[in-house]
């Protein structure tokens, strides 16, 4: 039977769908990162088959491990090393799955060229062959019996059968699985294309049907589950042969066309019996029953079977407002002893295009009689037998997954498209033809374009193996179809969630406070409570890890404000949402979860997290696959979005410093890898991890992408206390080095990476890390899945401040309020650091000794290669003496650095004081811990133009003096105030042996003097003093005089003393030439500081 031929225009378009969806079959294995290139040996299960094979044994090439073999057989895998899915017997891996590939491709292609022919490789070329044979019997069914349709639905046919079988989705893991289904799948179309060929041309059926035979052999060598459907084809297609010329001769016809088929069957199959035999001694057994991997005790079950077919074909996907907007959807219940995980998107689209055809081509192939029963005999009949028969047997396995459709859905793919072709062929020009042939184009497109997008989100291969690839496609496909998405748009980005705690908390357990995602690709936001007062958040991201935050105080049955910003929150990085921000924007607010209750932080993280948008968010609950929901037990006031901040941005470009982290390990994952931190980019990175070893010791791990991996020696590490760690970089340093004398400052950056743990170094690999910015570090998360650890680091991790920028700093006090948590994080630090404009630095360090968080605690300024120490505080209550820098003052652009005292105090008591040229010639800029905790005079302000402050008496004064080596004998001013005739001073007479005194010397009248005192020379001493005088209105009376001196009243008394003027008051000089007093004080005024207050003295 003939039919029109195609037209030129026809056969263009249709050559360009057969070369578009060859090419997206290419472009689709080489995103997954599979190797293509055939050189060399392969270690894929085929390639170690064939090595076996021309060893001249039946089993694959490989070695089993002692500790399997061990084992008995009930109790394997154990936990040992073993070879997924293949099958162990009598000590030997076999392969489970089919040996056709074997012998037809990987054998013969080793054979001609020398090398392996990589898998991936493999399962591309079987899912082309079963593309084209399928278009080869689609183009055979239009020409012999629907010649009057049209050409472009002619192509569109040949886009269904390319881009609608699942074929896609199974590509885009081209393993040994692949391999086997893409095999089966071929030689199931050549056989449904021979059959059909033999049922159009009886006369020379007898070859076709020895070929459809070979052709089911060779499907079954491939996918033993094929067998029944094969049969069942060759059986139809030998009746429809034997049927059409009369009852004469029928049933001789009938044995023929049977014997024909079956000489072709039979052969491959007795090949098949006899290989099943060398195995494992059982003609029919294919290595099932001895396969590693977890499997249903009965493969088959009945029960199965209305649960696949919903899965397949009834349930509609989870749609998600970004790329690639599909998702499986949710599962139901599953039956007894299924244990299907594997992505099932199902083919819904097509149940309705199904549903469309049938209802419109069934009913022409009901109203025909006579020889145009051949037509849908041929034509829908074979592929119908096809499919029913392999969805039944697949449908009633415990197990599922997109691939397993290619055993059965291209038959209903080819029935689908026979049926619409007999509906439009008869229909002609019809009305009722015409809104088929529109209703179909529409839903073609569509099935296809859903098939292609299920193909990239499927298990998240794609995002993972190519993601470069995948933020250019998700970047297009999002600013194309954002626009449209009014209600996605207004809901993106934080939220602030007003609640009511659950009353009634007792015990230990979680709920959900938010999920998002969908199916195996859910994000979890949980509160585990201990008890009624105190809680966590935890942050599970799907089955790949969780993250720890910090515990916190509540009220059970109490209100209270919870804000949450970042991760789950936000679309991936390449999303139009984020409008004009950079990319390191993007990352950086897309990196980090961060949550506060009642203002207070409590979980901050870097986190790995899916792109689900606020359709797929559920506040206050959690549906399992199971249909269970897990609901959080307290209430939901009001959730409200709140603008997105950047202060995490400004954070990361800005900081400075290595990276400082406490960790609380998890005890229940011996032998796992998590990671600590990573840095660099998609293609270059660096993770350093760690280890789990066993109770009580931990190993590290450098592992750099392309340079493979370097281990630390193992070293204790007490799983039930905190540890803090500090890592440095090339790009994450504050030029400080830590030796065992003390800190040193260096302007050349380490090469390498050093670790120290709890003070001491335990890792520095020699390779170098990958050049990169401080920014590109994150802290406990494997972003640029690293094959070597999980996703997230499972126990508590706190990432230290880093230094960031302060306030242009000048001469003045600087104040450091480090109550503040995490101010003094760890057991040594930074506290600020300053930096010339030659880049010569200094910095105020600290150090704590014995206990990390409440042990004795001492400040440090390093310069110039030196460090000058403070006497140890007590470091269980920084609060009560917040430290103070005083900054000398500088000359800019002098000939000479200008000399001046630097001091640090705490609680009004001098720690250290350093007499320094760092800042004596220009500008300073200044980087600190937690820059919010740093305030002062030093930080400059700009004042408005022309305002001037008007001069002011100083008030209280306290004046930091330092002695000269020996102390003196004689009288040296300290403070003059006045004018000749009308003139007030402050003296201090060495009596010898360290002996002082200090006097009050009042014009004309005489001096009045203290008690002795005891003063060291070296020593920085502080006299504050409070004269009636200086004072505002109201602060002294006019006859007060008092003079403390290191914190002790030495001299109180009352005496009106002359009125002075704010420029008539000099320190350490005598200008006036007061009796009582040589010229000039013979030690060093250290500091003044005036308007002290009584608060600071206390």
């Amino acid at each position: 039977m003939t039919g029109a031929k195609l037209g030129w225009v026809t056969a263009t378009a249709l050559a360009a769908v057969v070369v578009a969806v060859g090419f997206f079959f290419g472009w689709t294995v080489q995103t997954t990162s599979a190797e293509m290139r055939p050189n060399g040996q392969k270690s894929d299960y085929y390639n170690l088959l064939v090595d076996g094979f021309r060893d001249g044994h039946l089993h694959m090439k490989v070695a089993v491990d002692p500790q399997l073999l061990a084992l008995r057989p009930e109790q394997r895998p154990g936990s040992a090393p073993y070879l997924l899915d293949a099958s162990l017997y009598q000590g030997r891996y076999y392969l489970y799955f089919g040996v056709t590939p074997a012998v037809l491709l990987f054998w013969p292609f080793a054979a001609v060229t020398g090398h392996d022919l990589p898998e991936a490789t493999g399962a591309l070329v079987f899912m082309l062959l079963g593309f084209g044979l399928a278009t080869a019997w689609w183009l055979d069914v239009r020409r012999a019996y629907f010649p009057r349709l049209a050409g472009g639905w002619t192509v569109l046919a040949v886009l269904a059968i390319g881009l609608c079988t699942a074929a896609p989705s199974a590509l885009r893991r081209p393993m040994f699985y692949e391999v086997a289904i893409g095999s089966g799948y071929a030689f199931s179309m050549l056989a449904l294309w021979a059959a059909t060929r033999a049922w159009q041309r009886p006369e020379r059926s007898r070859g076709w049907l020895l070929l459809a035979g070979v052709a089911v052999g060779l499907a079954v060598g491939s996918r033993a589950n094929l067998a029944p459907a094969g049969l069942a084809l060759l059986g139809l297609a030998g009746c429809g042969v034997a049927w059409p010329s009369g009852r004469a001769g029928r049933a001789r016809r009938l044995a023929l066309a049977l014997l024909a088929a079956g000489s072709g069957a039979g052969g491959i199959g007795a090949g098949l019996a006899a290989y099943n035999y060398a195995r494992f001694g059982s003609v029919v057994e294919f290595g099932h029953s001895h396969q590693l991997g977890q499997n249903p005790k009965q493969m088959f079950r009945a029960e199965n079977l209305w649960h696949n077919v919903k899965l397949y074909y009834l349930k509609p996907p989870a749609l998600n407002g970004y790329f690639p907007f599909v998702a499986p959807a949710d599962e139901s219940a599953k039956p007894a002893d299924y244990i299907g995980r594997e992505h099932v998107h199902g083919e819904w689209l097509w149940t309705l295009i199904f549903g469309v055809a049938l209802g419109s081509g069934g009913w022409v192939a009901l109203r025909r009689r006579g020889a145009d029963a051949r037509v849908w005999c041929g034509a829908l009949m074979l592929p119908a037998l096809a499919f029913i028969v392999n969805g039944i047997v697949v449908g009633m396995t415990g197990v599922r997954a997109n691939r397993y459709m290619l055993d059965f859905h291209p038959a209903l793919v080819l029935t689908t498209l026979a049926l619409i072709a007999l509906a439009l062929d008869a229909g002609g020009r019809s009305r009722a033809a015409r809104l088929l042939g529109w209703c179909v184009a529409l839903l073609i497109p569509l099935a296809s374009a859903f098939n292609l997008l299920a193909s990239m989100q499927v298990h998240g291969f794609f995002v993972r193996t190519a993601p470069q690839s995948y933020a250019t496609l998700a970047s297009l496909a999002d600013r194309i179809v954002w626009p449209f998405l009014w209600n996605e748009r207004a809901a993106v980005g934080d939220r602030q969630i007003n609640l009511r705690w659950p009353a009634g908390v007792n015990g230990s357990w979680r709920e959900p406070l938010l999920s998002a995602g969908t199916m195996d690709f859910t994000d979890i936001l949980w509160i585990e409570y201990d008890g009624p007062r105190r809680a966590r958040f935890i942050f599970q991201h799907g089955e790949y890890g969780d993250a720890q935050g910090e515990w916190f105080d509540y009220e059970s049955g109490k209100r209270a404000r919870v804000e949450i910003s970042g991760a789950l929150l936000l679309p991936g990085v390449a999303h139009p949402w984020y409008g004009e921000r950079s990319p390191e924007e993007r990352l950086a607010l897309k990196r980090r979860l961060r949550i506060l209750v009642d203002t207070k932080p409590v979980f901050s993280r870097d986190v790995v997290s899916y792109d689900s948008s606020p359709r797929l968010q559920r506040w206050g609950e959690w549906r399992r696959s199971d249909d269970q929901v897990l609901k959080f037990r307290g209430d939901f006031l009001r959730v409200l979005p709140v603008p997105v901040g950047d202060d995490r941005v400004r954070e990361l470009d800005q900081a400075r410093g290595p990276v400082r982290l406490q960790l609380q390990l998890p005890r229940e994952r011996m032998g796992v890898i998590e990671p600590l931190l990573q840095s660099g980019g998609p293609k270059a990175f660096d993770t350093l991890a760690v280890r789990y070893v066993r109770d009580g010791v931990v190993q590290l791990l450098h592992d750099q992408a392309g340079g493979g991996g370097r281990w630390s020696d193992e070293f204790p590490a007490d799983y039930a206390k905190p540890h803090a760690v500090e890592v440095e970089l090339p790009f994450a340093t504050d030029g400080v080095v830590w030796m065992e004398k003390g800190p040193v400052e260096t302007r050349k950056p380490p090469v390498a990476m050093r670790v120290r743990w709890n003070g001491r170094e335990v890792f520095a690999p020699m390779l170098a890390p990958v050049v990169a910015e401080r920014s590109s570090i994150f802290v406990g998360v494997n972003w640029w899945n690293s094959s070597v650890t999980r996703a997230l680091f499972g126990g508590a991790i706190t990432e230290f401040p880093a230094l960031l920028p302060l306030k242009p700093v000048g001469s003045g006090a600087l104040d450091w309020d480090w109550s503040v948590a995490g101010a003094l994080a760890g057991e040594r630090g930074v506290a600020v650091q300053f930096t010339r404009a030659d880049r010569e630095t200094a910095a105020l360090v600290w150090q704590r000794t014995g206990d990390p968080e409440r042990g004795p605690l001492r400040l440090g300024w390093v310069e110039a290669g030196q460090v000058v120490w403070s006497p140890e505080l007590d470091g269980s209550s920084p609060a009560a003496g917040a430290p103070r820098l005083q900054i000398p003052s500088g000359v800019a652009g002098a000939a000479e650095a200008v000399a001046g005292w630097l001091e640090v105090e705490s609680g009004g008591r001098p720690l250290l004081a350093h007499k320094t040229t760092f800042f004596g010639n220009g500008p300073v800029n200044a980087r600190a811990v937690l820059p919010e905790t740093w305030s002062g005079s030093a930080l400059r302000r700009i004042s408005a133009p022309g305002v001037a402050e008007a001069p002011r008496l100083p008030g209280r004064v306290r004046i930091r003096f330092l002695l000269p080596a020996g102390g003196y004998v004689g009288s040296d001013p300290l403070f003059s105030a006045g004018r000749t005739g009308a003139a007030d001073s402050i003296f201090m007479r060495g009596l010898g042996n360290g002996r002082y005194v200090l006097g009050l010397d009042h014009w004309s009248v005489g001096s009045t003097e203290s008690q002795p005192v005891m003063l060291a020379a070296g020593e920085v001493h502080t006299l504050v003093l409070e004269l009636g005088s200086l004072a505002g209105a109201g602060e002294f009376p006019p006859d007060h005089v008092r003079l403390i001196l290191d914190e002790r009243v030495v001299l109180d008394t009352k005496l009106s003393l002359f009125p002075t003027k704010p420029e008539e008051i000099v320190y350490g000089r005598n200008p006036l030439g007061m009796s009582t007093s040589s010229p000039e004080f013979r030690g060093e005024i250290v500091s003044i500081r005036t308007q002290v207050s009584a608060a600071e003295l206390r």
